[in-house]
C-alpha cells in the first residue's frame, strides 16, 4: 500500500513538474479546471485513471499533448520499468 501511495504521488509530481517547466501554474491550472469539471477528478487521481489525463491534455493541447507525454516520460525515466507506472504512461500516450 504505502509503495502505492508513494508511485501516485511521484506520478503527480512529474505531471505538475512537466506543466510548470511548459507554461508555469497557468497551465497547471488550466488542466487541474479540466480534470476536475469533465472528470470530477483531481491531480492525484491520474495515476489510477490515466485515461482522464489523457483525455484533458489532448483538449488542452490538441495534437501537440504527445510532447507534454514525452516531457512526462522523462520525469520517469528511472521508474518507467515499473510495472505499475509502465501502464500508467502506456495509457496516456494512447
Amino acid at each position: 500500500m504505502k509503495s502505492d501511495n508513494a508511485k501516485k504521488a511521484l506520478v503527480c509530481l512529474a505531471i505538475e513538474q512537466t506543466l510548470i517547466k511548459m507554461g508555469g501554474i497557468t497551465l497547471l491550472d488550466k488542466l487541474s479546471d479540466i480534470l476536475f469539471k469533465e472528470y470530477q477528478t483531481y491531480m492525484l487521481d491520474c495515476y489510477e485513471q490515466p485515461e482522464y489525463l489523457n483525455k484533458a491534455l489532448k483538449k488542452l493541447f490538441g495534437i501537440s499533448h504527445s510532447i507534454i507525454v514525452q516531457s512526462i516520460r522523462k520525469e520517469l525515466l528511472y521508474q518507467q520499468n515499473q510495472q505499475p507506472i509502465s501502464d500508467f504512461l502506456e495509457k496516456i500516450t494512447e
